[in-house]
């Protein structure tokens, strides 16, 4: 029995490792390539495994260290910066999703239970696969990854009180339902306080006795302890396992020890979440997926609008620009791993049957396996639904939402604009532009598609329309064919793009400076109207690169040469040796360093003797150019200027000469005297 373990582990490492570096090679996240290899290897693929009740308890040790992390990840902290939409957004989509999935079951035919449980697992997308496949198109951080993130972490949060439910809607115990939701209130009620008492006094010291050990192996162990513990003990309740992991992750997560507790356990959730994905393969039934492909195919695409629209929906009622909306709900249009395991649950308590299941598996599957094709394409999707009315539709269900909002663009745009600063984005870079342009009295005007934003700019007196800059009448009541300069201060590309062709439309005499993120996007936008691109890539490094040489004493004025050369040839400077045309740049740079030494951590040959006594000069060629004593700080040395205990002094020199006096300060001999 051993031996037949090993060979299931070794055929399901194999068969894994081939087809996720077959997924890696076409950019397609590992996840699908766990699920396809469970569907392969499992009894109506080729019956690699056998064994699959082993695979089963590797996949639930997974699952649960997945909620731990999460539990860790998502602490208050961290959940208080992004709370309006994780709860009001990612709320609305989660609603919007199991009354529209719920209500559309009913109608089909199924109970109103069995409709609610098909309503949860719609709700629910993938947060390994979008954040994975943001992170791979670096937009992680973009106003689309960040709405899509706060969703995913309602969804992950919401999860563990929907599987809480499932037996209350299966009539598991036969009792009453009311009293059985008082009693699973009342259980989770005294597990929280019992998670809180040992998150506010028993962790902390336990851990802190840990850490004094400083031993790398106890630290793991008593963080697995701590996971598998609680998880146990809220199991032994009648609570799952899962709340029991996420409720074990928050009495860590708002200690110090959080981060290195993720450190450690991330290797451990890797290997054991991919178990629980090839066990969801497992499941498939390859024959009745390929007998009701035609079936499965529509439900999928009826999954994915539903998905789309509950997700745009819900962003354009928490005052989110259209755009952003259509982007966001794009991303979340596929199911996700969580819904698997309200699945299993239900049929663990026969709310739905095997063939459902089946169903459900199957639409699940296809829904991950598409979702890559539509984040890779997300930006060309957006932009063909933008010629459709979708963008009207929702744009008029904004208005219906929001009808001050009209009232906005109507009465900044009747103020008579001539010579001034169009500012397109008010986020972080759109701010800072726009207090620069009221600090130097230059007129200016906003145009911003998120509502909160918009109010946030009335609030500080700052001119500004609502509505997307793609269009041209929202660029007319702007005046951008009598405005200087524009500036386009937002991160999404496809937009950027759509509103330098709209605005050169207007006027080819206005100024026009772009914000992007890489230096390869800059060609592009020139080309299509754009005056001056300002990646942020390298304006970083630009920052960065003046200062080193402002370090190594390079005249300010050559900085400025620099840089500009740097500018005017489209950051060439920073690419790859073999892309660039340019030479070199002599800078004549000077072996001269400034450092400063602390006379306390010197021989104590030196505290006392003059400066002309210190032959800091005639020993290592430096020159003393200030001492700073206490607070004070002298400049006019004079030769018979005594040396006192903690002075500072400051040395230019060689880099040689300055490393040859550090070495000095560990001898012991006195002062001068070479041994």
């Amino acid at each position: 029995m051993e031996l037949d373990i090993f060979r299931e582990f070794v055929v399901v490492l194999g068969v894994s490792t081939l087809l996720i570096l077959l997924f890696q090679r076409i950019k397609m996240p590992s996840i699908i390539g766990f699920l396809v290899a469970g569907m392969l290897m499992g009894p109506t693929g080729f019956r690699l495994i056998s064994e699959i009740e082993q695979i089963e308890i590797l996949s639930e040790i997974g699952l649960v260290l997945l909620l731990f992390l999460i539990g860790i990840e998502f602490n208050l902290k961290t959940l208080s910066a992004i709370k309006s939409t994780v709860f009001i957004g990612g709320g609305l989509q989660v609603l919007l999703s199991v009354l529209l999935g719920g209500l559309l079951s009913y109608i089909y035919g199924f109970s109103v239970n069995v409709s609610l449980l098909i309503g949860f697992m719609i709700s629910l997308s993938s947060t390994a696969v979008v954040i994975k496949l943001f992170q791979a198109q670096g937009r992680i951080n973009n106003p689309e990854g960040r709405n899509s993130l706060a969703v995913l972490i309602f969804q992950d949060l919401v999860a563990v009180p929907m599987m809480l439910l499932i037996p209350v809607m299966a009539g598991s115990s036969g009792g009453n339902t009311i009293k059985i939701l008082a009693l699973l209130v009342v259980k989770t009620l005294v597990v929280l306080v019992m998670v809180y008492l040992a998150a506010r006094y028993i962790f902390p010291a336990i851990m802190y006795q840990v850490a004094t050990t400083k031993s790398k192996e106890l630290f793991i162990i008593v963080i697995l302890l701590t996971c598998f513990a609680i998880a146990w003990l809220t199991n032994e309740a009648g609570l799952s396992l899962a709340l029991g992991a996420f409720l074990a992750g928050l009495v860590i997560s708002e200690s110090e020890y959080s981060h290195q507790a993720v450190a450690n356990v991330l290797p451990f959730r890797e290997v054991f979440m991919s178990f629980f994905f090839i066990s969801i393969g497992l499941l498939v039934d390859l024959k009745f997926l390929f007998q009701n492909l035609h079936w499965i195919v529509v439900l999928a695409l009826a999954v994915i609008f539903i998905k789309f629209l509950t997700g745009a929906s819900a962003l354009i009622i928490h005052g989110k620009s259209t755009r952003l909306a259509i982007i966001t709900g794009l991303a979340l249009a596929q199911i996700g791993e969580f819904s698997f395991v309200l699945a299993k649950t239900a049929i663990d308590h026969k709310l739905i049957t095997a063939g459902m299941n089946q169903y459900f598996l199957a639409v699940s599957i296809v829904t991950m396996l598409i979702a890559p094709f539509i984040i890779g394409r997300i930006d060309t999707i957006c932009d063909l639904l933008g010629q459709t009315n979708v963008p009207v539709i929702l744009s008029k269900f904004n208005t219906i939402i929001r009808p001050g909002q009209n009232e906005d663009i109507e009465s900044a745009s009747v103020n008579a604009l001539e010579d001034h600063l169009v500012i397109i984005g008010y986020g972080i870079n759109g701010k800072n532009v726009s207090r620069a342009a009221r600090y130097s009295g230059i007129p200016h005007v906003v145009i911003e598609m998120d509502g909160r934003l918009v109010r946030e700019a009335k609030e500080e007196g700052v001119p500004v329309l609502f509505g997307d800059a793609i269009h041209p009448e929202i660029l007319n009541s702007a005046h951008v064919e009598k405005a200087r300069v524009a500036v386009i201060a937002i991160s999404d590309l496809a937009a950027t793009k759509r509103i330098i062709s709209a605005i050169r439309l207007l006027s080819q005499s206005i100024y026009l400076i772009v914000r992007t993120r890489y230096v390869r996007e800059i060609e592009e936008l020139i080309a299509l109207g754009a005056d001056e691109v300002i990646p942020e890539e390298f304006e970083t490094s630009i920052e960065i690169f003046s200062r080193v040489l402002h370090k190594y004493l390079v005249p300010m004025h050559q900085i400025s040469d620099v840089i500009t050369r740097i500018r005017s040839t489209h950051y060439e400077l920073f690419r790859p040796i073999e892309a660039r045309s340019s030479s070199s740049v002599d800078l004549n740079i000077p072996d001269l360093s400034v450092a400063a030494v602390q006379v306390s951590k010197l021989s104590s040959g030196l505290t006392g003797k003059k400066v002309s006594e210190s032959r800091l000069r005639q020993d290592y060629n430096l020159n003393l150019i200030a001492i700073r004593r206490g607070t004070e700080f002298i400049q006019e040395i004079k030769p018979d200027e005594k040396i006192q205990k903690d002075d500072v002094l400051y040395v230019v020199g060689t880099y040689d000469n300055i490393a040859a006096l550090y070495r000095r300060v560990s001898d012991t001999g006195p002062w001068g005297v070479d041994e």
